[in-house]
This record gives structure tokens, C-alpha cells and sequence, in this order.
């Protein structure tokens, strides 16, 4: 299995491709000091798109104090 990294901004992607198939996708939105919170889905139908869209929620969360 292959890790491909992204840097967009400052949204990290990590795209796991295994034999020319994507497996799935992790997205760090944003790193403080050098960290990183967050969760992980492993869904088949999960993309891209809304593995993004799910790390910058959990951003967004954490920075506001909701749980």
C-alpha cells in the first residue's frame, strides 16, 4: 500500500492506493503547534470531498468547545 500526501493550503491529504485502487483518503484540516485532533471514518462510500469536509467540521468543533 502506497500513502500519497497533498498539501493544500493548510489541509494535509493522504490518499491510501493499493495496487492502482484507491482504498480511502485521511484529511488533517489544520495543525496547531504541531498537532492534529480529529476522528477517522472508514466508509466505502466516503470520497475525497467529504473526508475534507468531515475533517474541517471536526476543526471547527474542537475551536469552538462543542462535543
Amino acid at each position: 500500500m502506497d500513502l500519497i500526501l497533498r498539501n493544500e493550503g493548510n489541509t494535509q491529504i493522504f490518499t491510501a492506493v493499493h495496487n492502482g485502487n484507491t482504498l480511502g483518503y485521511v484529511a488533517i484540516d489544520s495543525t496547531i503547534c504541531g498537532r492534529s485532533c480529529g476522528g477517522l471514518r472508514m466508509l466505502l462510500e466516503n470520497d475525497e470531498a467529504e473526508t475534507r469536509s468531515s475533517a474541517r467540521t471536526m476543526t471547527k468543533v474542537r475551536k469552538t468547545g462543542l462535543n
